[in-house]
């Protein structure tokens, strides 16, 4: 079968491009892609200066530095080209895939259950969308570089070659600079350590150790930046994070079998009854005394440990998330076929049908689900589809709309989006930008009155409502709005107040 291999290899290239093609016709979408690329001045210049800002600033709460690189180094070859952005995701998935191949195949030594694995996570509906998403390079990117490092480790335990260590390192150090979720990878070398048969002792645990130091800082540098960004809450310790944590185990079980009504964003359920079912998993794995069963687990459980929001950061769920864990998963199923595939010529023949059907139900939707982030409205008209419950789909819906100048169908969005959320103070601004350029300033001015009420640090509505009070010539309280502006954070030109202060001079006189 090892014969075999460059034909594996260009089947796991070639699955790939078919499943994943449509999203080199996509466009930029307004999640996040606009703040990391479309309006990040910081990747306009390549530079000495640039380089340093992009290595000491957080973008939306996030510590990703080398990512931002990336965008800058295409920005400085194609400008604001989305096919350009999109082909590198595309390629990075590719050299993803393949990687997941050769780890497999040096743990298992075994091409058929590498073959399986990575054909799967090439192509499972959950991967496409940091594929498709142009801010999904993160996930991308560190996985690269975290999955060359358990690469380049492994040839260190077999070989115990220092350079090798070194390098595993510092590949390490470049996929925490790329995402954050790389913290896990000291925890996962215990793993391959176990599944490659070695005796843990004192010695293999000093090994680890100067990528624990390194995680240990990441994480604390996490931490910082998302505060400062404001997304983390003020307390971390809190019981009913543990009880999401086994929400999100569940929930990524079930839509890595289940891989339908994907989205952007999903409501947040608080049930009970998932505890149960990660116990009886749990006991199913240990009865089952299968090293390669027990370390996919563990593969899928530590990877997926900075998405089980016991410390909240971020969004609580997402498809993204599971784009390095899904590979334990698929481990499993990949090492249990195998195993019954050569018991009868008849399991063979069912075992394969299965895989092969599997595989093309996979591939048809990934293809479509690629269509899904087209554009904005293309993602939002198909998250509110599956998830009408949802505010903020209507609301970024609306921005959407607006933004393609449908203010019509812009306020109905987020009339829907303060009707689910009525406390939703960007919402009440979004409509009241929609209103004011429709030419109701009447109702432009409530709204914002009410973004403020309910978000007083919210800058955006204080310049909106002083734009309103601008066109009714209400100077002086546009003033105080616009110093309300700068005391928040937010920029306003000078020569925008100092005009203001002359037409106020000049009404007093």
């Amino acid at each position: 079968m090892k014969k075999s291999l460059p034909l594996f290899l260009f089947g796991i290239i070639l699955i790939n491009v078919i499943a994943l093609y449509p999203c080199l016709n996509n466009g930029f979408v307004n999640w996040d892609d606009n703040e990391y690329v479309v309006y990040n001045t910081d990747i306009r210049e390549l530079n000495r200066d640039t380089i340093k800002r992009i290595f000491s600033s957080h973008y939306q709460g996030a510590f990703v530095p080398l990512t931002i690189l990336t965008f800058a180094l295409e920005y400085k070859i194609a400008g604001i080209n989305p096919q350009i952005y999109h082909a590198t995701n595309l390629i990075l998935h590719i050299l993803n895939s393949l990687m997941v191949f050769w780890l497999v195949m040096l743990l298992f030594e075994n091409p058929l259950i590498a073959l399986i694995t990575a054909v799967f996570f090439s192509i499972h509906p959950l991967q496409v969308e940091p594929v498709a998403w142009v801010t999904g390079r993160k996930d991308l990117l560190y996985s690269i570089f975290y999955l060359g490092a358990c690469i380049t480790y492994i040839y260190y335990f077999l070989n115990k070659r220092i350079m090798l260590y070194i390098i595993s390192a510092l590949i390490f150090t470049f996929s925490m600079l790329s995402k954050p979720f790389a913290i896990t990878l000291p925890l996962l070398l215990f793993t391959f350590d176990y599944q490659l048969k070695r005796r843990f002792d004192l010695s293999s645990f000093l090994e680890k150790l100067p990528f624990l130091v390194l995680a240990v800082l990441l994480f604390f540098i996490t931490i910082k930046t998302q505060q400062v960004a404001g997304a983390v809450p003020g307390s971390f310790i809190n019981p009913n994070n543990l009880v999401l944590a086994f929400n999100n185990i569940t929930f990524y079980l079930w839509k890595t079998l289940m891989p339908i009504n994907l989205s952007p964003i999903y409501p947040y359920y608080n049930t009970w009854w998932y505890i149960i079912v990660i116990i009886l998993l749990v006991a199913a794995i240990i009865y089952s005394r299968s090293r390669a069963i027990i370390f996919g687990a563990l593969f899928f459980i530590i990877t997926l440990l900075p998405a089980m929001q016991l410390v909240r950061i971020g969004q609580p769920i997402a498809d993204r998330y599971v784009y390095i864990p899904l590979i334990g998963l698929f481990i499993i199923i990949a090492w249990v076929a195998n195993k019954y595939i050569s018991r009868s010529n008849l399991l063979k023949i069912v075992i394969i049908s299965i895989i092969i059907a599997c595989a093309s139900i996979c591939t048809y939707m990934s293809h479509q689900r690629c269509k899904v982030w087209k554009n904005s409205i293309t993602l939002w008209q198909d998250a509110i589809k599956k998830w009408p419950q949802l505010s903020l789909g209507h609301n970024t819906l609306g921005i959407a709309y607006a933004q393609k100048n449908r203010l019509n169908d812009a306020i109905t969005e987020f009339t829907r989006a303060i009707e689910l959320k009525p406390d939703y103070a960007e919402a009440y601004n979004n409509r009241g930008n929609a209103l004011g350029q429709l030419g109701d300033m009447q109702a432009a001015l409530n709204d914002f009155n009410n973004a403020i009420n309910l978000n007083p640090g919210l800058a955006d509505a204080y310049y909106n409502r002083a734009i309103i009070h601008i066109i009714q010539k209400n100077y002086d309280i546009a003033l105080l709005d616009l110093y309300a502006v700068k005391r928040l954070g937010g920029y306003v030109p000078d020569d925008m107040i100092r005009e203001l202060e002359t037409r106020i001079y000049a009404l007093d006189k």
